[in-house]
């Protein structure tokens, strides 16, 4: 009797050693992502869209680490409080660090493209170089654990600064070319 309960106890840990060992492993080679904003897109005069992969290259994840961002920033034919309709097109890079397994603080540069039709002062149209410098603060909640890979909402809030020095859009009638802004990124870590 006693060899049996030997065996299944030896047996019971090792089982429990590679369910453990599997999940550590699991979450470890959860280094890529894909996220995107879902707030946004849909709002008016901004209807920005985002996509970011991330990748671990700092740290453990489960703890502090850091990930490199690398994406794009879409703004297709948007109707906008300084001329009547924008187009931005911008390729983006930037780096998110983990202080806890949660909590996240992000930079990201974004350079690219704009095209703006009739400025509501002078009416004309401009169109160059744009580029934005952006910081945001956020908590990253795993909502949907799956086998291969995790769901997640990272809500952000945060600010982005435009760089260029020249009115890019023409004349703001005295409004910043900077904003205080919030974000719900939607993601999956594979």
């Amino acid at each position: 009797m006693t060899n049996t309960i030997k065996t299944y106890t030896l047996l019971l840990l090792t089982i429990m050693s590679f369910q453990s060992n599997a999940q550590e492993n699991t979450v470890k080679t959860k280094k890529w992502g894909l996220e995107t904003d879902v707030i946004q897109p849909f709002l008016p005069e901004i209807g920005i869209i985002t996509l970011k992969f991330t990748r671990t290259i700092l740290g453990e994840i489960g703890g502090k680490h850091g990930d490199i961002m690398l994406g794009a920033f879409i703004r297709p034919n948007v109707k906008h409080d300084v001329v009547d309709v924008i187009d931005e097109y911008m390729a983006s890079i930037g780096y998110r660090h983990y202080f806890s397994k949660n909590l996240n603080f992000e930079l990201q540069y974004y350079a690219g493209n704009v095209d703006a039709k009739k400025n509501k002062i002078d009416g004309k149209d401009y169109s160059g170089f744009v580029h934005f410098a952006e910081a945001n603060l956020g908590y990253k909640l795993n909502i949907l654990k799956l086998k291969s890979s995790t769901v997640y909402l990272n809500p952000q809030f945060g600010y982005l600064q435009g760089l260029n020095k020249e009115l890019i859009i023409g004349p703001r009638n005295g409004k910043e070319d900077a904003f205080v802004q919030g974000k719900l990124q939607l993601g999956i870590s594979f």
